[in-house]
């Protein structure tokens, strides 16, 4: 199942990351305010290519 998160902070953005979440997009607050980066997932299994898993559905 595809998931999508926002990161506040590097420690997030790195703990996601290595859970198979990659930056799709990086807003910046007004006044300061700390970036935050949008993560997606594609859902797909970590260890098998996106076409692996779909020719496995029957």
């Amino acid at each position: 199942m595809p998931a999508v998160v926002e990161a506040s902070s590097q420690w997030q953005r790195a703990f996601y990351e290595r859970h198979s979440y990659r930056v799709v997009r990086v807003a910046h607050l007004p006044a300061g305010g700390p970036p935050l980066w949008a993560m997606r997932r594609s859902g797909d299994p970590v260890d098998q290519p996106p076409m692996a898993a779909a020719s496995r559905v029957s």
